[in-house]
């Protein structure tokens, strides 16, 4: 299927998707999908192959993929945000339009990062794994290096 879900309202995509799940988890049919939507990919398919300048740059599951990526950390915090993006800069502070602060943790290792909260007495409101961004992993995997930046 060469992008399914082009042109189509939200209802009509969901529903899209949901079929095309269905093929392979319901009744085994494997699908090939081809699709610039990411987020589509990621909500349907199990093994992705990344192409680029016509060679087969990866092929593995999103699962081995989502490994690649280091992990990340949303963080909500309930006071001195600024104090906290300016303290978190080796790790890459992303702030979302969710007020979240997005991290990236090297080896998960959250030690440094609650020692340093309650250091300065930043309290987290929420903190929870980012999920995967297939988007990143894409940009990364179809350089024509073959890694993840």
């Amino acid at each position: 299927l060469d992008e399914p879900t082009n042109g189509l309202d939200p209802r009509g995509r969901e529903q899209t998707l949901a079929l095309i799940r269905s093929l392979w988890k319901d009744l085994g049919i494997s699908v090939i999908l081809s699709s610039h939507l990411l987020q589509d990919v990621a909500k349907v398919c199990e093994s992705i192959v990344i192409i680029n300048k016509g060679r087969i740059v990866v092929h593995d599951t999103l699962e081995n993929l989502s490994r690649r990526e280091s992990p990340r950390l949303e963080v909500l915090v309930a006071n001195k945000r600024d104090q906290f993006l300016r303290e978190a800069a080796s790790w890459g502070p992303e702030l979302l339009p969710s007020g979240r602060v997005r991290l990236h943790i090297p080896d998960g290792d959250t030690g440094s990062l609650f020692s340093m909260m309650s250091r300065l007495e930043i309290y987290p409101l929420e903190m929870i794994p980012s999920p995967t961004n297939l988007e990143s992993l894409f940009t990364g995997l179809s350089t024509g290096t073959g890694k993840h930046p």
